[in-house]
């Protein structure tokens, strides 16, 4: 009996792992970490601390705690955020800006959820494509897409 419910408890372990494997955190820069220069990975990472230039990830998931502060540009496929960015994100699939969260800048993406109680400024384009956005700028979009800060 016990042998039986072991195995079942380990077979649902498994595939609870095998689902999470697809969504794992691959990286972690805590609160207290500082970084400067270009983040690139795959996957999904959090960061709680502060990054000072790009992250790039066209397929990856970015999640900013609390505590993040990025100044700089993002390229990914989802963002996730309850921290601070000071700059413009380029995000293939969606953006979430959970309560709490501050973004200043411009953003590209065909997806935008704000929550109540977060904070956005600056310009957004949304595509109408099939969750399908350029990780570059078009021309068309260059002409309006002024950097956040920038007169």
């Amino acid at each position: 009996m016990f042998k039986k419910k072991k195995d079942e408890i380990s077979s649902i372990l498994r595939s609870k792992k095998d689902e999470i494997k697809s969504n794992e955190v691959v990286a972690f820069l805590d609160k207290g970490i500082e970084f400067k220069g270009v983040l690139s990975f795959e996957g999904t990472i959090r960061i709680d601390g502060r990054v000072e230039g790009e992250i790039v990830s066209p397929e990856g998931t970015l999640i900013l705690g609390d505590d993040a502060f990025i100044n700089g540009r993002i390229n990914v496929s989802t963002l996730i955020s309850h921290g601070k960015l000071q700059g413009d994100a380029i995000v293939k699939n969606k953006i979430n800006l959970l309560s709490g969260s501050t973004l200043n800048g411009n953003i590209k993406t065909p997806i935008l959820v704000v929550e109540e109680g977060a904070f956005f400024e600056g310009q957004s384009f949304m595509s109408k494509e099939d969750k399908v956005v350029q990780s570059e700028l078009t021309e068309s979009d260059k002409k309006e897409f002024v950097p956040y800060g920038n007169p």
